[in-house]
C-alpha cells in the first residue's frame, strides 16, 4: 500500500464554480466520497480471482491507492494567498485486514484547478500528516468521567488538608506542579486507554484538592473586614476567565492544534505554581498579627 495518498477535492465543472466570499477564502469546498482504486477490469478472471485487464482509477493524473477509502466528512478551504487547509473526518480503509482502521497512512491535499488536461498539481506539504487511530469514544467518556468524579473527591480531600495546614500556597502550588506534569504527557503522548483514564482522575482529584487551599489563601489576602469583597474579585475574575478561555481554546483548535490546549494549560498552571508561591510567602507574618477587633472584644 502506498505510503502517501492524496485527497483530491473534486468538484464537477470546478472552473466555472469558484465563488467568492467574505473572508480571505478563494474556493471552498465541502464533502468527500473516497476513492476506489480501480476503474474497470476486463478479460476472463483468473482462477484467483485476478483480471488480466486492469484499468486503474486515476483522476485527472492523481494515481488512486491501492485500496478502497471512504471518507464521512471533508471541508477543504483555498485562501486568496494560496493557502491550502482541509479537514476530514472518518477516513478509513473499506476493504483488506486493516478495514475500519486508518492504515497508519499520512495524507496530504491537492487542488487541480483545470477542467481539462494537462493538470497542474497544488500540493500540500508531501510529507503528509499522519492519520490519527481509530478513537474509542467510550474510553474517552470514562477518562471525563474519572476526571470530574475524581475532583469532587479532591475537593473534600483538600478540605481536610486546609484544616491540618497554613501554608495553603505551598499545597496549592505543589498540586499545580504535579497537574502540570500530568497535562504535559497527556499532550504530548499517545497513551491507552486505561493510563489516560488514571491519569484523568489523578488530574482531577489534584484540582479538587487546590479548590479549598485556593479559597484560604483568599481569605488571608483580604483586609480585615473585606473578605467578601476579595472573594467577589476572585469570582469575577473566574467569569471573565471562564469566558476568555474557551475563546484561546476555540482559536487553538481552528489552528489544528488540538495538544495545544493541554500545552496551554500547562502554561496557565506553571504560571499559578510561581503566583501561589509568592502569596504564601509572608503567612506565617500575616497571620501572626492579632486582629484589633479580637483584642478589643477580649
Amino acid at each position: 500500500m502506498l505510503q502517501k495518498m492524496s485527497m483530491v477535492a473534486l468538484v464537477a465543472g470546478i472552473a466555472c464554480s469558484f465563488s467568492a466570499s467574505s473572508d480571505d477564502s478563494l474556493v471552498k469546498f465541502r464533502g468527500g466520497i473516497g476513492v476506489i482504486p480501480v476503474s474497470s477490469a476486463g478479460g476472463t478472471a483468473n482462477a484467483d480471482g485476478t483480471f488480466p485487464s486492469v484499468t486503474k482509477n486515476v483522476v485527472r493524473g492523481v494515481n488512486p491507492p491501492t485500496q478502497i477509502w471512504v471518507i464521512a466528512d471533508l471541508s477543504a478551504d483555498v485562501s486568496a494567498d494560496g493557502h491550502i487547509r482541509v479537514r476530514g473526518k472518518g477516513l478509513l480503509l473499506a476493504g483488506g485486514n486493516a478495514v475500519g482502521g486508518p492504515g497508519g497512512q499520512n495524507v496530504f491535499a491537492t487542488l487541480i484547478c483545470e477542467a481539462a488536461a494537462p493538470f497542474t498539481l497544488r500540493n500540500t506539504t508531501l510529507t503528509g500528516v499522519p492519520l490519527q487511530a481509530k478513537l474509542e469514544y467510550g474510553s474517552l467518556y470514562l477518562a471525563l468521567t474519572a476526571y470530574l468524579g475524581a475532583s469532587a473527591v479532591g475537593v473534600l480531600a483538600g478540605g481536610f488538608l486546609a484544616d491540618h495546614t497554613r501554608r495553603h500556597g505551598q499545597v496549592a502550588a505543589g498540586c499545580f506542579a504535579i497537574n502540570a506534569a500530568i497535562v504535559l504527557v497527556i499532550a504530548v503522548v499517545t497513551l491507552p486507554p486505561l493510563l489516560l483514564t488514571v491519569l484523568m482522575a489523578a488530574a482531577g482529584f489534584l484540582s479538587g484538592v487546590i479548590a479549598p487551599s485556593r479559597d484560604m489563601l483568599v481569605r488571608d489576602a483580604a483586609p480585615a473586614g473585606a473578605a467578601g469583597r476579595a472573594f467577589g474579585i476572585v469570582s469575577t475574575g473566574f467569569n471573565f476567565s471562564g469566558i476568555l478561555a474557551p475563546l484561546l481554546f476555540g482559536w487553538i483548535m481552528d489552528q489544528n492544534l488540538p495538544h495545544w490546549v493541554f500545552g496551554a494549560s500547562v502554561a496557565f498552571m506553571i504560571l499559578t505554581v510561581l503566583l501561589a508561591l509568592a502569596t504564601d510567602r509572608k503567612p506565617q507574618a500575616a497571620s501572626g498579627r492579632s486582629d484589633p477587633r479580637m483584642m478589643h472584644q477580649g
